[in-house]
């Protein structure tokens, strides 16, 4: 009876850890693996491009009117880039490149936070915002090449822009 009592007294005292653990474990687990199957589409996304049919210089006031617009999702940068927040202002970041008569908008830098590359959902506002705007200007937008983010590791994690897949050979 009293090995009975001991064991029950020594399991109620160990157990809260070990159970504590084993949740946390599976947790961390079951959080990675939902990660790793939303970086997919995440990176999917990331990788659309729009091409506004505009030299450089246009394209660049146009988009800067949107960001200018909406402080709250999208930041200047001072080197021209423009910064998409999750968390801090360049969390993704996004630049306009110029093709000769056309301009790229493509974002080319995206941290890794809580397990995957973020800035999709203000990405898909920049590019409808900035389709808007150009429509009311009387500029063409169509679809660009897809680019393709490789992850490099860091403490974040960040995923950088290859070449568009319309360059690759």
């Amino acid at each position: 009876m009293i090995a009975v009592i001991v064991a029950v007294v020594v399991a109620a005292f160990f157990l809260p850890g070990w159970l504590r653990r084993s949740t946390r474990t599976t947790g961390e687990r079951a959080g990675r693996a939902e990660a790793r199957s939303r970086t997919g589409s995440v990176l999917e996304e990331l990788g659309s491009t729009i091409v506004l049919h505009a030299p450089e210089r246009e394209a660049r006031d146009l988009v800067d009117g949107v960001v200018r617009q909406h402080p709250r999702m999208f930041t200047p940068l001072d080197d021209g880039g423009i910064g998409i927040r999750f968390v801090d202002h360049d969390d993704a970041v996004a630049r306009l490149a110029s093709t000769g008569d056309d301009t790229v908008l493509q974002v080319v830098r995206s941290r890794e936070l809580m397990g995957a590359p973020k800035g999709t959902e203000f990405w898909g506002e920049l590019r409808s915002r900035t389709s808007a705007a150009a429509a009311r200007r009387g500029i063409a937008v169509t679809a660009g090449p897809r680019v393709t983010l490789v992850r490099h590791d860091g403490t974040p994690a960040v995923w950088v822009a290859s070449k568009p897949e319309a360059e690759r050979s």
